[in-house]
């Protein structure tokens, strides 16, 4: 749902949606990854989500991102 917000350009909503994610799923690291991927399309804080997402579980595609 995030990444189809993004899609058509609505952001606000799409890093509302990303970041509710976070809330209810807080040790998925995917979570983190997807906020990351927000942060990146809106430069906002991408560093820190895909460290805490990493902090959760070691995988290549937040390392490379990172």
């Amino acid at each position: 749902m995030g990444y189809q917000l993004m899609e058509i350009n609505k952001l606000d909503l799409s890093g509302q949606f990303f970041k509710m994610n976070t809330y209810y799923y807080p040790k998925n690291f995917n979570v983190y990854e997807w906020l990351g991927d927000y942060y990146l399309a809106t430069d906002a804080k991408a560093k820190t989500s895909f460290e805490k997402a990493l902090s959760i579980n070691e995988n290549p595609a937040s390392r490379q991102k990172l």
